[in-house]
């Protein structure tokens, strides 16, 4: 059997609002690893949003956060993009003044932009320039903005980055560049030296159409969105009744 590198998306798909897995996922995660094959999460999260229990599993081989921006194999960070202080002026300046909720998705934390977000007490960002001042140290690697895309938005973002849209409209990513999920599969299967036909990938949402699309095989599960059926060739059960472990 040749080696496979299976990716996961957690919200969804692995879990729901970070809850631990499903002790069936758990134990198939395990012994696929006992078999020689690679489990990572490939994840919008940015690291500093990703679960504890996650950032220590013994059922991974690594996480690429971010959609594709930050890449840890082994517990080594192996490839990373942030954005740029500037730009980080700019948009703070312009979701302030627009009183709208954004997320700044860092390495170590969220930092909001407009008020709390899911009750947590997450650092929050009230000035333009704090990515220069009390947050000059954070190294953020993507975007979230609650709310849709308006005309405004999309100007600010045009050629500079990427816009990854929800079909609930609910909210949005907004990526670096080069970055997605599809491109960080494909990343990872060159360092590991793991043919791109050897690759799975099991999400449900929006921004894992791309990751989808590079992957050999891709599964969506049971919960997942119209697009995302769509998109993928197999399916499984929904997530929390044993999805992931009935795919691998």
């Amino acid at each position: 059997m040749s080696k496979k590198a299976v990716f996961l998306d957690i919200d969804g798909t692995l879990s729901f609002d970070g809850a631990p897995p499903c002790a069936q996922d758990i134990a198939a995660l395990r012994e696929a690893r006992a078999k020689g094959h690679i489990v990572l999460i490939n994840t919008g999260r940015s690291y500093g949003f990703v679960p504890e229990h996650m950032l220590q599993a013994d059922y991974l081989d690594g996480l690429l956060c971010g959609c594709g921006s930050h890449l840890i194999l082994h517990g080594e960070t192996v490839f990373r993009r942030e954005l740029s202080r500037p730009f980080l002026r700019e948009v703070a300046g312009f979701f302030l003044a627009r009183n709208k909720r954004c997320l700044f998705e860092a390495e170590d934390a969220l930092y909001i932009a407009g008020g709390d977000y899911k009750g947590v007490k997450w650092p929050l960002v009230t000035r333009e320039d704090d990515f220069e001042t009390v947050y000059r140290d954070v190294r953020v690697t993507k975007l979230t903005v609650l709310g849709e895309a308006d005309a405004e938005a999309q100007a600010l973002f045009a050629g500079r980055m990427e816009i990854v849209a929800q079909s609930s409209g609910a909210w949005y990513e907004v990526i670096l560049p080069g970055c997605g999920k599809g491109r960080g599969l494909l990343r990872v299967c060159e360092l590991l030296g793991i043919p791109q036909q050897d690759s799975i990938a099991i999400g449900d949402s929006e921004n894992d159409l791309e990751m989808f699309a590079y992957a050999g095989e891709a599964v969506a599960m049971a919960n997942a969105s119209e697009n995302a059926l769509r998109a993928c060739a197999w399916r499984t059960a929904a997530c929390g009744e044993g999805g992931v472990a009935k795919a691998v």
